[in-house]
């Protein structure tokens, strides 16, 4: 999803917010503009973002748009890992493109040890991003030998954010391979489903797993 401008602001750091906010005021020059000309100077957001690069190689937020779009598409992950790296380039401290970056390499076959750095990052400079943290266990539970940091990584989660219902599920899914515990698992399926009593995975983790008791 394309981040807002105010949503982006929001998260910058005082003494940097007047550059991020000459930098916002390009893209909304360009949106009135468009509106103003009611024509085709620009097909879509995409074409909108590479101009206002050309004109402000230094804009982060149309890089991270950018980043953004490019993710949304299979065949152009590494073009989208290029952009989130240019924003953080820019702006070292803005977790949420260190995030991105994670969630981008995640999927390119070869990069889960540089995801992993990644979301890493992006819990040192936000400890409360509890989304990090959940994604961060389920690409260490799929690693050798990384099990109990996954299951920490998703308590973490479920600690900063207890309404995570897909957090609990993937906590009870890392819990359960241990006999020792499966009582932990089964209390945290059942968590889950009073979260989001419909959640299928939880329905039929805690099933299987209660055969097995």
């Amino acid at each position: 999803m394309i981040i807002s401008a105010a949503t982006l602001l929001a998260r910058v750091p005082g003494h940097l917010r007047l550059a991020a906010h000459l930098c916002a005021g390009v893209i909304l020059l360009i949106f009135a503009l468009l509106t103003w000309r009611q024509a085709g100077l620009y097909r879509d957001a995409e074409t909108l973002y590479r101009d206002v690069l050309a004109r402000n190689p230094a804009c982060w937020l149309a890089e991270n748009n950018l980043g953004n779009i490019a993710a949304k598409d299979p065949t152009r992950l590494a073009e989208a890992a290029t952009r989130y790296e240019a924003v953080i380039a820019l702006r070292p401290g803005f977790a949420s493109a260190h995030y991105n970056l994670a969630n981008t390499l995640a999927k390119i076959p070869g990069r889960a040890a540089d995801a992993i750095i990644a979301y890493e990052a992006a819990l040192r400079l936000q400890p409360d991003f509890a989304e990090a943290a959940n994604h961060l266990g389920n690409l260490l539970v799929q690693q050798p030998g990384r099990l109990a940091d996954a299951i920490a990584r998703f308590e973490t989660a479920v600690r900063l954010d207890p309404g995570f219902a897909a957090a609990y599920v993937n906590l009870a899914n890392a819990l359960s391979s241990d006999p020792a515990r499966r009582a932990d698992a089964i209390a945290h399926y059942k968590t889950a489903l009073r979260l989001t009593p419909d959640f299928p995975d939880a329905h039929y983790n805690l099933a299987n797993l209660w055969t097995k008791a």
